[in-house]
């Protein structure tokens, strides 16, 4: 498994450094790395695939190995609040732990700056949006009761609502006080650009079910959209494009012809082989006809 540091994680760090403390930014990365380790130690529980863990400023983000997907249902519920639960298993030690020391030491001040750095990293992830954990406790809750184009759209506009919010309070607080909350931008600012990538991220792991979706929904008389898509263009890359209409083409450039491939014809290629570039596939597809 790799792990994957954002510039914008290392903004974070060096923002906290400078308008906090050493110390409460050490607090801070223990805090985030109880939560992870908790989602890592839950995913191998659940037999998942981890390929990638990137830490972002609100926690981590893990992506899968290929052809590998996170868990739904009971399962996935339990991946996503492990982290959680891990920072309100250290709050609860920790305040234990508070009342065996003198309220007035310097190592009360370390306990208490910890059980702070937990609980913000609590909170903020039990939000209901994605990629936040509460987000995906939603989503792994409502995958067999929704449909996952609209449930992943709902959660991710949820996301970049927060986000937003979350930079309206830092502008906000520098109108009012002349001092400007650098790392709550951060966050707020890579929370909303994560929540749009993690839409992208929900539909493509959920592949299948998306196309069957489309395969049971009425296309007839509305308009339909016509996205130009190039011949290198894996096919799972058009999903997105085909969840944010209702119903959709692609006008594929091909051996210096332009083809109108219909989504019903997409749907078949994304089924037999998601990863496959759409101007092969096409050939294939075509190929497959003639025989």
């Amino acid at each position: 498994m790799k792990v994957r540091i954002r510039p914008a994680f290392a903004a974070y760090l060096l923002s906290m450094v400078l308008l906090s403390s050493l110390s409460g930014t050490l607090c801070a990365l223990a805090a985030l790395m109880v939560h992870e380790l908790a989602h890592l130690a839950a995913a191998r529980a659940m037999g998942e695939h981890i390929g990638c863990l990137e830490l972002a400023p609100f926690g981590g983000v893990m992506t899968y190995e290929p052809g590998q997907g996170p868990s739904k249902g009971p399962r996935g519920m339990l991946v996503a609040a492990a982290g959680p639960l891990a920072n309100e298993g250290a709050i609860l030690f920790l305040t234990a732990l508070c009342t065996r020391v003198s309220p007035d030491s310097a190592v009360s001040g370390v306990i208490r700056s910890l059980m702070t750095a937990n609980a913000a990293m609590l909170l903020i992830n039990l939000m209901p949006a994605l990629p936040l954990d509460g987000g995906r406790l939603l989503f792994c809750a409502g995958y067999y009761f929704l449909d996952v184009s609209v449930l992943s759209l709902v959660l991710s506009t949820s996301g970049v609502v927060l986000g937003l919010s979350l930079c309206g309070m830092a502008i906000l607080g520098a109108l009012r006080w002349g001092m400007l909350n650098l790392s709550l931008m951060i966050v707020g600012g890579y929370l909303a650009l994560s929540a749009v990538r993690s839409r992208d991220a929900l539909l493509t792991e959920n592949l299948y079910a998306v196309v069957h979706e489309r395969s049971r929904a009425s296309v007839q008389a509305v308009p339909v959209r016509i996205y130009r898509v190039g011949s290198d263009t894996p096919l799972f890359a058009l999903l997105p494009s085909m969840a944010k209409s209702r119903a959709c083409a692609f006008l594929l450039e091909i051996e210096k012809k332009e083809i109108l491939l219909s989504e019903r014809v997409v749907r078949t290629m994304l089924l037999e082989n998601p990863s496959m570039p759409v101007g092969p596939a096409f050939l294939r597809t075509k190929e497959k006809k003639r025989e």
